[in-house]
């Protein structure tokens, strides 16, 4: 049942799990994530998953003072990624993408 002014469904349940979930990874801790994904894309798309994994194998669980990527912000910021590609509302998202992705039942 929806609240008054509230519309029922819609983007409400995702606006709400943006701004309580790790997807809002800000500063700091944003860049750390972002550049450590990199790396690891790089590493992948050079061939080299030993490297990868080494790069990953440094991201932490929680990084009180933002000197490393935690594994909340990567998987937050991964997840935010695929979700604005796969719904259209990125104009960067690769062509086809939605086609590539593999249908889970």
């Amino acid at each position: 049942m929806s609240r008054p002014g509230h519309p029922a469904g819609g983007d409400e349940p995702r606006r709400r799990a943006a701004q309580h979930g790790p997807v809002h990874a800000r500063g700091q801790a944003r860049d750390l994530a972002t550049t450590t994904l990199r790396l690891v894309v790089d590493a992948i798309t050079d061939g080299d998953t030993a490297l990868a994994g080494a790069i990953l194998a440094q991201v932490q669980p929680e990084s009180p003072d933002n000197t490393v990527a935690t594994v909340s912000a990567c998987i937050g910021l991964t997840l935010g990624l695929l979700d604005d590609w796969l719904t259209g509302n990125d104009p960067q998202t690769p062509r086809n993408l939605g086609e590539q992705a593999p249908v889970f039942q």
